[in-house]
């Protein structure tokens, strides 16, 4: 088993995301990110999280992992199984048996060419879209809230360097 964790090419932590982080009108904060793992054993699986941090609560939350063939992620575009975040259709989509979200996002900016690089950490991260407005839903099981806020949404890249 040790062999084959140490054969795999390049580090195991390479990694592309897309990202949504809100700030909502009642004063909670949404978070969903879609991450592809890009090398060795984890390459093109997915990982899906969702978080809606209530304040006093337990968050509502949701996890989903994916095999590559239910994986996609791109610099406008996530899709992890059913959840997708797309720049392009301005829409979240969130959905398992027990848990579903819908959002639209309208107005912002997508600006053009903004990013930060760090080449000794090998992190790049864009800003696909600032300010935009969130509107929709979530739930999981009785518990239901509306999704109005503000809305940024991030591109990032890791690629580990060797030592």
């Amino acid at each position: 088993m040790i062999s084959l964790l140490f054969s795999c090419a390049g580090p195991l932590a390479d990694q592309e995301s897309l990202e949504l982080v809100a700030m909502l009108d009642n004063g909670t904060v949404l978070e969903t990110r879609y991450t592809m793992g890009n090398t060795g054993l984890v390459r093109g699986q997915g990982s899906f999280v969702f978080n809606h941090w209530l304040p006093g609560q337990t968050p509502l939350s949701h996890g989903y992992k994916a095999t590559p063939s239910e994986t996609q992620i791109t610099a406008s575009e996530a899709r992890i199984g059913f959840n997708t975040l797309s720049v392009a259709e301005r829409s979240l989509r969130v959905q398992a048996e027990e848990f579903q979200a819908r959002a639209v996002l309208s107005e912002g900016r997508k600006p053009e060419g903004l990013s930060m690089e760090d080449p000794g950490s090998g992190l790049m991260t864009r800003l696909v879209w600032a300010g935009a407005q969130l509107s929709g839903w979530c739930s999981m099981e009785r518990r239901s809230t509306p999704l109005l806020g503000q809305a940024t949404i991030l591109h990032r890249k890791q690629r580990l360097t060797e030592s």
